[in-house]
């Protein structure tokens, strides 16, 4: 078996259209989110807002992404 980074599960089984970051307000158990090294720099804008503008229908400028 032939393993594959969890970027390229995601990607393979289209989860990364799915999932977006919940911030469990206001119980934030750390200051930041750790997104895994191994998701391309699109999963990582899609999972830290991307997917949730889509979702609400929010429009967000062209020069706003995930840092």
């Amino acid at each position: 078996m032939i393993p594959i980074s969890p970027g390229e599960w995601f990607g393979f089984t289209g989860k990364d259209d799915m999932v977006m970051f919940g911030s469990s307000y206001p119980h934030w158990h750390s200051g930041k989110l750790k997104v895994p090294s191994a998701f391309s720099a699109e999963q990582r804008d899609k999972l830290c807002w991307r997917n949730a503008a889509q979702l609400y229908g929010i429009d967000v400028g062209a020069g706003v992404g995930a840092q």
